[in-house]
């Protein structure tokens, strides 16, 4: 007599094979973005031609780094400084540029400080190595 199949193990099976499937590589939903911080540039003023790399920090509320985080780099004033996708910061023209890291609705911006002196081309004070000597007072007679 044959057997009728069994519904039990193959009901346990398809749960079980539903689990299997249903777990795993999804991504877990990030945090939302409570505030974002570019990281303060060990300094702020670049000559013409100068790079200088920002980095900047998405956090949630509790103050907990968001790794995921999709940091997006804008220049306020790109005639005077542009920024790439990295953060990477290019000193175009003489003036203060204002760099701006937005994430999640959420953004913080530095502003750097553009000299019009090109890249490359050093300033000396007066009778330091390499500068002019200016005159001095006048002398009295003596």
């Amino acid at each position: 007599m044959p057997r009728a199949p069994r519904p039990l193990p193959n009901l346990l099976t398809a749960i079980a094979l539903a689990a299997l499937l249903g777990c795993g590589d999804e991504p877990t939903e990030a945090p939302a973005v409570a505030f974002v911080v570019i990281q303060h540039p060990a300094t702020t003023t670049l000559a013409i031609g100068d790079t200088l790399r920002l980095k900047a920090v998405a956090a949630d509320a509790q103050a907990r780094p968001i790794d995921r985080a999709t940091i997006d780099w804008t220049s306020l004033d790109p005639q005077v400084a542009a920024v790439d996708a990295t953060g990477l910061v290019t000193a175009l023209d003489g003036g203060d540029a204002r760099i701006e890291a937005a994430s999640g609705g959420q953004a913080d911006t530095v502003t750097l400080t553009v000299i019009s002196i090109p890249k490359g081309i050093v300033a000396s004070a007066p009778g330091g190595r390499g500068g002019a000597r200016l005159p001095g007072p006048p002398s009295r007679g003596r």
